[in-house]
């Protein structure tokens, strides 16, 4: 299989505080064959910003967001919950993509309107087997808004 596009109309935005963390998913995205704009955030505010300035230029929305949840200032339970509440951007999928393993942060995520939670894998093999999973079903199995 060749590489796997997210429509260059639709990039995927990445919003994690760890800046070695966007490296290595952006390194892995392309062991996965993961082609196309990837929107990169290094922090919740920002994103939440970005997405507010952009909301009416639909060629700049993500179409799927991998959001992690422990970042400071502003949660990615915040985050997630801020989109979800905005009637403009609440069918965006968010897929949470964190170190948390806590029940109550999966159940947040889920209550909220996450589109699933994932557990960051603790080697490069295992996050590119992860990335390649999701791409699989948002890129090429689910249609998305």
């Amino acid at each position: 299989m060749g590489a796997r596009v997210a429509d260059a109309a639709i990039p995927f935005a990445l919003v994690d505080d760890d800046q070695d963390d966007r490296l290595l998913l952006k390194r892995a995205a392309v062991a996965a064959q993961i082609a196309g704009a990837v929107l990169e955030f290094p922090s919740g505010e920002e994103f939440v910003s970005f997405m507010s300035d952009t909301v009416a230029r639909s060629e700049q929305r993500p179409g799927l967001v991998l959001l992690d949840l422990n970042m400071p200032r502003m949660t990615g339970v915040e985050v997630l919950a801020t989109l979800k509440a905005d009637p403009d951007l609440r069918e965006m999928p968010v897929v949470i993509l964190t170190t948390s393993t806590a029940g109550t942060d999966i159940e947040a995520a889920y209550r909220l309107g996450a589109a699933t939670f994932i557990t960051k894998p603790s080697t490069f093999r295992g996050l590119v087997a992860a990335l390649d999973v999701i791409a699989r079903y948002w890129f090429d199995l689910a249609s998305i808004p």
